[in-house]
């Protein structure tokens, strides 16, 4: 198992496409994060207004999938026009 985590780590979630995509991907997370904390309506789990919303959008964000992560992204930042 310790192997199998290693190679994991050095190979796909460390590797060469990770780093090289570093910048871009923490523009999608940060831009998300920004948008969702702006507009907490759009979550899917209300909670209390007591509750901290920079945890409540973190813990939304984790959940994602990459996938769908793109997909909120790409929502919010192509031309509807250009996504087609």
């Amino acid at each position: 198992m310790g192997e199998l985590r290693k190679f994991m780590f050095e190979r796909v979630y460390l590797g060469p496409a990770v780093r090289a995509e570093r910048e871009r991907i923490a523009n999608v997370v940060h831009t998300l994060f920004e948008h969702y904390v702006a507009h907490p309506e759009l979550l899917p789990d209300p909670r209390s207004a007591d509750e901290d919303l920079a945890e409540r959008v973190t813990d939304y964000l984790a959940g994602m999938t990459d996938r769908y992560c793109i997909r909120m992204y790409t929502e919010l930042q192509v031309p509807q026009a250009f996504a087609r």
